[in-house]
């Protein structure tokens, strides 16, 4: 008889190597994609990640920015440790996934031709007393200086001024700014 076999798409992707970024960026998602790059330095070296590097697909409106720099700095953590981490962009990089899509290895950050790159500063909710909204205030004031700081280490300073406002780049615009370091 014919013989049927489930196959876990994730554990075969992890088995190549390979993780995918969808969804807004939570506690929950971002905890698994943090659990699945130390999974995949389990079982390779450093060595191995230059010619089957870590590949990050990324399709997602981006999320919650203390989730976003939780990501960032485990994926700074693997590339100083000599790991290569491939960020490709398959859809839409926006806002949080953005900036995970510019920290990959430098030489290794793609776009697909029709995807898009979406950059804006945080965006603060405030509500309640007065002396509240103040300290949300400054706290997304030390969030955006974080953000700020990573775009100028990783791409162009000509894009600081730019994300005063929701600013939407095709994959020649992030080229140029040095978000990304090839189109596929």
């Amino acid at each position: 008889g014919q013989h049927s076999q489930v196959i876990d798409l994730e554990s075969k992707l992890l088995q190549n190597n390979i993780i995918f970024i969808t969804d807004v960026f939570t506690q929950e998602s971002i905890s698994t994609i943090q659990a699945e790059l130390f999974y995949i330095i389990n079982k390779i070296t450093p060595k191995e990640s230059e010619s089957n590097p870590i590949t990050i697909y990324i399709n997602s409106p981006g999320g919650d920015e203390y989730c976003l720099l939780g990501l960032y700095d485990v994926m700074q953590l693997l590339i100083q440790q000599g790991y290569v981490i491939k960020t490709v962009n398959v859809g839409i990089a926006a806002s949080a996934a953005a900036i995970i899509l510019l920290a990959g290895s430098k030489g290794y950050r793609q776009c697909l031709p029709n995807s898009t790159v979406m950059l804006h500063q945080p965006s603060a909710g405030t509500w309640g007393t007065v002396t509240d909204m103040e300290i949300d205030i400054a706290e997304n004031k030390r969030l955006k200086n974080c953000l700020i700081n990573i775009i100028k280490k990783h791409a162009s300073e000509d894009l600081i001024p730019l994300i005063e406002r929701d600013l939407f780049l095709t994959p020649s615009q992030a080229l140029e700014y040095g978000i990304i370091d090839e189109i596929k």
